[in-house]
């Protein structure tokens, strides 16, 4: 383990519990981020893991999870659009968001994964 900590965006799917199975050896802090803690409840359950909710529309809080961030790792993702939440809004809008603010907050690594099929 190292001194480093993770920050996980989208933590309440698969990818997002397996990152975190396997990486939590590596890093002295995971901080998950969902915006339903009750879908990612089994991942409390590895050592050195915060859960936190948060809101992707109160991009001003992203710097609280951020702070001293070594790696982000964005998972966030859609796999239909509904009237009050587009492809555009998730898969550009707040990954850009998300990208600049890890800027901001001198992080040294993003890593973004994408549930679209695009080309």
């Amino acid at each position: 383990m190292n001194d480093k900590i993770l920050t996980i965006f989208g933590g309440s799917g698969f990818i997002a519990f397996e990152l975190v199975y396997k990486l939590s050896d590596h890093f002295k802090e995971i901080r998950v981020l969902s915006r339903n803690i009750e879908k990612c409840k089994q991942i409390k359950v590895i050592k050195n893991v915060d859960l936190f909710l948060y809101d992707p529309s109160n991009t001003s809080s992203f710097t609280r999870y951020l702070k001293d961030s070594h790696v982000v790792i964005n998972t966030v993702g859609i796999l239909n659009e509904s009237r009050k939440i587009t492809f555009d809004d998730v898969h550009f809008n707040f990954v850009k968001t998300l990208v600049n603010k890890s800027r901001e907050n001198n992080v040294a690594k993003f890593i973004h994964l994408s549930a679209l099929n695009a080309d």
